[in-house]
């Protein structure tokens, strides 16, 4: 697989930053190295549609993307949290949204109440055979827990989350994106609970790429800091060498101008490639005037 992912970062509301204005979101997002929007498009089986100050809004419309495309400098991946009551329906309105706000990705967010449907497995193969239907091509992400079972030492075999039901899942996606939402705070538990949801996505759910989603927010039983921020980013790309992740949340982390440093300054994933230097063409003559002349090599390194 040719490498896409990158690092991105979750949007739920986009009117909470910035007034909405798209050029001043995609200008911020290209400032902190942003290249893929994780950005809310649907809720279960419906577009994802809010009330504020007794006015529905729609969170992203196809003109707010097609302003927004033009200043920012990534992709764009929708998603939408998945209850697994309509299974069917919710696969193929996502599906409806990929085409309706051009998407390239599209990510689905399965946690505990699609967990607790009866037959959850099933109702995850249905709602991905949905989307595929319509959708055979485009990349999807499998948004889950960061953790099966318990992973603190003697208490490995008490289980957390089904994790039959991202396996089921992952069979249509090409990408697991691990929500790791670290307890406390610090490098230590940022590097410890990524390291234990790489071992359990790969044992128990997929070996197909993973995208992990880095804590940029407190809540939930942590703790954001910057030390948390930088250590999650180098294991990432360094001992790791994954290719992408995320980030949660937009709205809260850049509200903390130290958190959205730590993660601006991580560097984007795709390499750049290298330039190559062309021939100079007098090497190029003098090699056809000696090869027409007899000589065969041995031909000495020379310098530009």
């Amino acid at each position: 697989m040719s490498q896409m992912p990158d690092k991105g970062i979750f949007c739920w509301r986009v009117r909470l930053l910035f007034g909405g204005d798209p050029q001043k979101i995609a200008e911020s997002l290209n400032a902190a190295n942003i290249k893929r929007f994780d950005v809310k498009v649907v809720e279960a089986n419906r577009i994802y549609k809010y009330w504020s100050y007794a006015r529905l809004y729609e969170n992203v419309t196809p003109e707010w993307l097609a302003e927004f495309r033009k200043y920012f400098k990534g992709k764009i991946m929708g998603w939408g949290f998945c209850y697994g009551r309509d299974a069917k329906g919710e696969g193929r309105v996502a599906a409806e949204q990929v085409n309706r706000l051009n998407l390239d990705y599209y990510g689905f967010n399965v946690e505990s109440v699609f967990e607790r449907q009866s037959n959850a497995s099933s109702r995850a193969t249905q709602m991905m055979q949905s989307f595929r239907s319509i959708q055979p091509d485009i990349p999807a992400f499998w948004i889950s827990w960061p953790l099966w079972i318990n992973p603190y030492p003697g208490k490995e075999n008490i289980a957390w989350h089904y994790h039959k039901v991202a396996k089921a899942g992952m069979e249509y996606c090409q990408f697991g994106m691990p929500m790791i939402y670290y307890p406390s705070k610090g490098a230590y538990w940022a590097k410890f609970w990524l390291e234990k949801s790489l071992e359990q996505w790969r044992k128990l759910v997929t070996d197909k790429p993973i995208i992990p989603v880095g804590r940029l927010y407190t809540g939930d039983g942590g703790t954001c800091d910057t030390s948390g921020i930088e250590a999650f980013g180098s294991d990432v790309r360094i001992k790791y060498k994954l290719l992408g992740e995320s980030w949660w949340v937009y709205r809260l982390g850049v509200a903390k101008p130290d958190w959205w440093k730590a993660m601006s300054d991580l560097k984007p994933f795709v390499v750049e490639p290298k330039l190559t230097v062309p021939i100079p063409v007098w090497r190029t003559e003098v090699t056809l005037w000696l090869e027409r002349a007899g000589y065969d090599g041995p031909w000495p390194e020379l310098e530009e």
